[in-house]
């Protein structure tokens, strides 16, 4: 309970919830101690996969606000003298070439 940070009345809510989405089984030996259903360990292995997919994301993300940082550093103050027309657009827009 401390080292999850939660108090006994956040932990009791959500050990409710656990059973009676039948993630966690009750104790049914005298220590007391909570197992995990088969659903139980099927959420946290989806869990588990869903947080690494979200970490690479954040990290992808992270990477393409450097690389377009980078762009703009490079490349559009180089360009601040030339006609505001021929600048990058911003994001989400896209740009029409002519021949």
């Amino acid at each position: 309970m401390y080292h999850a940070n939660l108090s006994f009345r956040l932990l009791n809510r959500y050990l409710g919830y656990a059973l009676e989405i039948e993630l966690v089984s009750a104790p049914c030996s005298s220590d007391g101690c909570y197992a995990l259903t088969p659903k139980g360990y099927e959420f946290l292995e989806k869990y588990n996969k869903y947080s690494l997919r979200s970490k690479q994301l954040e990290e992808q993300q992270r990477a393409i606000v450097k690389e377009k940082a980078t762009l703009e550093e490079n490349y559009v103050a180089k360009m601040s003298g030339m006609n505001s027309k021929n600048s990058f657009p911003k994001q989400g827009k896209s740009v029409e070439l002519r021949s």
